[in-house]
């Protein structure tokens, strides 16, 4: 989504989001909603709008760690010489971005703005050790109406490496 070039996002903004997480051994689950509400201002009027979404994601490890809501521990960290490659984790994940319909009637979103957003991600995370995540991930998007024309649909293949250092704290 974008704004016309004279319209811009000016003032309050807030934002509701409630999620919920569940975790079972390997099986990892976290669903959102969103709500924003945006004051955005063109020659001098100034509208409020309120954009909402959701989305839900699923988790799996492959090598038989429980999950949690933060790092992941292989039971085997990497070490190729014992055979030991870590934790393998497949993802999925669904969400929907639905655009205030009102910033399209009033002249507010850019010409090429979409009234919405549905997009699929598969991925595979790879924990070598629980500092070490690698991810790849797989993203299509496609989109709802635009004022002008049909927006085509976006593809994306992603790859990230996260490195968490964590330090013990002294206990006094």
């Amino acid at each position: 989504f974008t704004y016309a070039s004279s319209a811009m996002a000016d003032g309050t903004r807030s934002r509701v989001t409630p999620s919920m997480f569940y975790y079972y051994k390997g099986f990892g689950g976290f669903v959102e909603w969103v709500q924003s509400t945006q004051d955005a201002v063109q020659a001098g009027v100034t509208r409020e709008f309120t954009n909402r979404g959701w989305n839900i994601t699923g988790s799996y490890l492959l090598t038989g760690e429980t999950t949690t809501g933060g790092i992941v521990r292989p039971r085997q960290p990497f070490d190729p010489e014992e055979g030991h490659w870590g934790a393998l984790q497949i993802v999925a994940r669904y969400s929907v971005a639905n655009f205030d319909e009102d910033i399209f009637l009033s002249g507010f979103a850019g010409t090429n703005a979409s009234d919405s957003a549905h997009q699929f991600t598969i991925g595979v995370n790879w924990h070598p050790a629980s500092v070490f995540k690698y991810y790849l991930n797989y993203e299509r998007t496609g989109f709802g109406e635009t004022a002008t024309s049909a927006r085509a649909t976006e593809n994306g293949i992603f790859f990230r490496t996260q490195l968490g250092i964590c330090r013990a704290q002294e206990s006094t």
